[in-house]
C-alpha cells in the first residue's frame, strides 16, 4: 500500500509536457497500479481469513458495496477541486493527501501480523 499511495506524490510536480514527464507519468502510475494489485490481493486474503465461512459472501459484498460506492462521490469531491484550485493544485493536494491514509494501517494490528493463522 506504500508504493500505490506514495506514487502520486512526482505526479502534482511535474511541468509541461514532455517525454520526461509522460515516462515520470508512466512509471507513476505503473507503481500506483502494482501496488494496489498487491495490496489487493494481501487484504482480501486477511478478510477471508478473519470472516467465517458462513458470512463471507455477505462481508465481501458489503465490502465491495462500500468501496465502489464511494468513487463516485471522490470523483464528484475530486471534481469540484479540481475546479475550485486547479488540476494541477488538485493532484499536489492528492499526492499530499493520499500518504496520510497509511496512518489507519499504521495504526492497526496488521503491521504486526506475521502469519494469517495468528489472525484468527
Amino acid at each position: 500500500m506504500i508504493v500505490e499511495c506514495v506514487a502520486f506524490v512526482p505526479i502534482g510536480a511535474l511541468s509541461e509536457a514532455s517525454p520526461a514527464v509522460a515516462s515520470i507519468l508512466v512509471v507513476a502510475l505503473f507503481a500506483n497500479g502494482f501496488g494496489l494489485a498487491v495490496s489487493n490481493v494481501h487484504s482480501v486474503s486477511v478478510r477471508q481469513t478473519v470472516t467465517a465461512p458462513a458470512l463471507l459472501g455477505r462481508m465481501n459484498a458489503g465490502y465491495r458495496f462500500l468501496v465502489t460506492g464511494t468513487v463516485p462521490i471522490g470523483a464528484v469531491l475530486g471534481g469540484a477541486l479540481g475546479e475550485a484550485v486547479g488540476l494541477r493544485f488538485a493532484l499536489v493536494i492528492l499526492g499530499l493527501v493520499l500518504p496520510v491514509s497509511l496512518l489507519w494501517i499504521a495504526m492497526s494490528p496488521l503491521p504486526r501480523l506475521r502469519a494469517l493463522g495468528s489472525v484468527c
